[in-house]
């Protein structure tokens, strides 16, 4: 049987659009679940695969990131000119960035 206690610990998790190259858009369209500088984790995986969307990855995730955000970006290296721009470009905008293999 459930207890109450069950019924107030449900937790629901909501999936909305983030298109890095719209980014603002897709964050108005959803104003009550996504919120600039809101996050205090982003998980990325196979993320850096085209030099083109490298920028606006980084881009989007200073975006919805706040001062005390942690972001783990699990990558293979795919395509070499993504990751070492990656590498490159990530001082601008203020990220450091630790290899952890």
């Amino acid at each position: 049987t459930k207890s109450n206690d069950d019924e107030t610990h449900k937790q629901t998790a909501v999936v909305r659009q983030l298109n890095w190259l719209h980014t603002e858009q897709d964050v108005a369209a959803y104003p009550k679940d996504l919120k600039p500088h809101s996050f205090d984790t982003i998980v990325g995986t196979d993320v850096v695969f085209t030099p083109m969307l490298v920028e606006p990855l980084l881009k989007t995730l200073r975006f919805m990131a706040h001062k005390d955000t942690v972001v783990y970006l699990c990558l293979q290296v795919r395509c070499a000119d993504s990751h070492n721009l990656l590498l490159e470009k990530a001082n601008q905008y203020e990220w450091e960035i630790t290899e952890i293999s």
